[in-house]
Formats: structure tokens, sequence, C-alpha cells
């Protein structure tokens, strides 16, 4: 879509009360690209809007964390009912590195040792986190299985059993 087609979104988001939208676009189409292909069309097509919410720079004292989803939702589902041009409206969530200039990285653009390590062990404990805890869940199922084969194999047992009891007492019988 061109701006002028993706102008009614931009106005729903808007009433809903939200701000800072962002155009997005393919990242796999570049301008030039699409101007190569046939050049009335306008390179500037976009894909999609999106906002970003960063609590470090905290809400307004009438929207706080659960009325923006409160409203993100809202506005999603008015967004997909009204434009039969939208293919999907959702809420995404993601993590957010923000940075303060002259404190968070220098003048050319690296990362200080701070922020660069703080970030590193942040990540790494997620990641030794989410490895314990997919452990956690992989050796409670065979658990669960190795406890329901015990129960199976006990259950035959008995039935065995019970069976053979009957052909003894047939046999007696006879």
């Amino acid at each position: 879509m061109d701006e002028k087609a993706i102008q009614p979104v931009l106005d729903q988001l808007e009433a809903a009360g939200l701000d800072g939208v962002i155009f997005s676009v393919d990242p796999r189409v570049r301008p030039e690209i699409i101007k190569s292909l046939d050049p009335k069309i306008n390179p500037n097509q976009y894909s999609g809007v999106r906002i970003q919410h960063i609590p470090q720079y905290g809400t307004t004292g009438e929207i706080d964390s659960n009325k923006l989803k409160e409203i993100l939702a809202n506005v999603a589902v008015t967004v997909r009912e009204s434009n039969a041009n939208i293919a999907e409206a959702r809420v995404l969530k993601y993590d957010t590195l923000v940075l303060e200039k002259g404190t968070d990285y220098d003048t050319q653009g690296r990362l200080t040792a701070d922020v660069s390590d703080g970030r590193a062990k942040a990540w790494t404990g997620r990641a030794l986190r989410a490895g314990s805890e997919a452990t956690a869940r992989r050796d409670q199922a065979k658990r669960e299985i190795a406890d329901r084969q015990k129960l199976a194999n006990a259950l035959a047992s008995r039935n065995k059993a019970e069976e053979q009891a009957r052909l003894d007492r047939l046999e007696q019988k006879e």
C-alpha cells in the first residue's frame, strides 16, 4: 500500500489514542527494485504499520500498561473489520534495548562495557533458564511415561494372573 491507502488505518490508530506509528516495508523488496520493475509504481510501498511501546519512556497518566494492552486489542479488531486490505492485525512482544546517549554507548556508537556485559549476561541467563526449564519438562514427561508404562505392565500382569486363575478353575471343574 502507499501512504494514501494506509491513511485510514493511521486515522483509526490515532483515534484510539495511539501515536508513534512507524510504516514498515517488506525488507526483501527495496524501492529501487520496485521502480525498476515498473516505473509507474510508487516505490514507497508499505507492508504495514508498527507501534512500539517502550516502558522505559513511561506512559501518560491516563494510559498504563494494562490500558495500552486493551487499546491494542480493540484497535486490532477494529482495523481488521473495517479494512479488507488488512491481512493481519496482532500484538507482538519482543525485546528492545533502550540506550542512553553518552552513558550506554560512546561517540562512535560502540556499547560501553557495562551495557555490553550486562546485556550478554541477561541473554545468557535467559538461555540457561530456558534450557533448564526445557530439561525439567522433558524429565517430567519421561517420568510420566515411565509411570504409565509401569501401570500398564502391572495391569497386564494382573489380567494375565486372573486369566490363568480362571483357566485353573475351569480345569479343576472338568
